[in-house]
């Protein structure tokens, strides 16, 4: 399910000695969670937690960003990227979270995941047009718009249409 990845024979060992002096400390085997990762785990399974704590961590990060709490829900949001990579809704949360918080590089970064992980998907696409627009990349956002204007008809398209129309007239009043 999640990705691996590869590390040198001696830089395993180091990890490995690293992780085992501070669980020596700390109590908790780091160099068993280490070895889980590694071996493709979730960061989730890996912890042993229970699936519903993913569920029970969005519905916190969320009622935060509602409630304004940004720095809260960008926290919340950096876990669950840890916990489940694969969730585009998680990335995109965070993506939100750090354009509010007007750390734009690091936005755009997390908006191009959220897009990698659901092609095509309209709020990653109007999340990434009004950060573009934003930045004032009218190029970028024209390029996305016409990238909007052509995904396949969706309730969910239909919902994102008239914020992205809106961008859209901003966009071609700058270029």
């Amino acid at each position: 399910m999640s990705d691996t990845f590869a590390l040198t024979p001696d830089t395993t060992r180091e990890v490995l000695a690293a992780l085992t002096e501070i669980s020596d400390e700390g109590g908790r085997d780091y160099a068993d969670l280490f070895q889980k990762v590694a071996e493709g785990q979730t960061l989730l399974e890996a912890l042993g937690l229970p699936p519903a704590t993913v569920d029970i961590l969005y519905a916190q990060a969320f009622s935060r960003f509602e409630a304004r709490r940004l720095t809260e829900a960008l926290h919340l949001f950096q876990t669950l990227t840890l916990l489940a990579p694969k969730v585009k809704d998680h990335w995109l949360g965070l993506g939100i979270c750090l354009r509010v918080v007007e750390e734009d590089q690091a936005a755009q970064i997390v908006f191009e995941t959220a897009a990698a992980l659901a092609p095509g998907c309209p709020a990653v696409l109007f999340h990434r047009i009004e950060l573009a627009c934003h930045q004032q990349d009218w190029n970028a956002a024209q390029r996305l718009i016409t990238q909007f204007e052509g995904l396949e008809d969706s309730g969910e398209r239909q919902r994102m249409a008239p914020e992205v129309q809106r961008l859209a007239t901003l966009v071609r009043s700058r270029v």
